[in-house]
């Protein structure tokens, strides 16, 4: 259930390696056959990538780190990572860190789009374009293994909606929302609910002033 990238037709040695990132010599059949009886386990010669894009953006994920790199190009509008990661058969599970080599431009409705990587501890913003967006409901909702999150390129002038978007982030210590503009916000229910180890928040250019709703905003509880 995985794709891999072909890098020669040849058959490698598993070696002190994994069958998935192969550290032993190359072989040919019959160098295969000369080895017998000595046991040796040889697998297809691949990388450990899995090739994708989002909408117009190229991504490549790596196995064996769980590293997942976007390239330039705009995420098609309404459809999550974890849904697109799942598309090409990827666990969004297995993903531990997210960022971009090239201008990536998010949709206007982003919602949930990073939401449920719940084992994604690294996050970096360079080269991520959100001017356009209006919805950021739940965005970063469950991510739970994320201690820190630094949104200082994110643009949120056209944003609306804001509910539940740092919700459930149970491990982040530290969220640097300084670049912020929420001066057409208008929902941040829950959008703070249960940050039970957050111990900094950098909230300096905060516009509540068109918020109609700030129900249950920042409440912690725990288990």
């Amino acid at each position: 259930n995985k794709t891999y990238q072909t890098t020669a037709a040849s058959w490698q040695a598993v070696g002190s390696g994994t069958v998935h990132n192969p550290k032993g010599a190359t072989a040919t059949t019959t160098q295969m056959w000369a080895d017998t009886p000595r046991p040796v386990t040889y697998v297809w010669s691949h990388t450990n990538l899995v090739n994708g894009v989002h909408g117009t953006s190229p991504w490549t994920f790596n196995i064996d780190t769980g590293e997942l790199v976007y390239k330039s190009g705009t995420f098609q509008n309404a459809q999550t990572v974890a849904a697109n990661l799942e598309s090409y058969n990827v666990n969004p599970l297995s993903v531990t860190s997210i960022s971009f080599t090239g201008t990536v431009n998010l949709p206007a409705n982003s919602a949930s789009m990073f939401a449920d990587m719940q084992n994604l501890i690294s996050f970096n913003d360079t080269n991520i374009n959100t001017s356009a967006v209006t919805d950021m409901s739940s965005m970063f909702n469950n991510t739970s293994e994320l201690e820190t999150l630094n949104l200082e390129h994110f643009v949120t002038t056209n944003v609306t909606d804001m509910r539940s978007m740092f919700a459930r982030m149970t491990s982040v210590t530290m969220l640097n929302l300084s670049s912020f503009n929420t001066a057409n916000v208008t929902n941040m229910s829950y959008m703070f609910l249960n940050l039970t180890h957050l111990t900094s928040i950098n909230l300096s250019n905060f516009n509540t002033e068109k918020v109609t709703d700030m129900s249950g905003m920042s409440v912690s509880y725990t288990h």
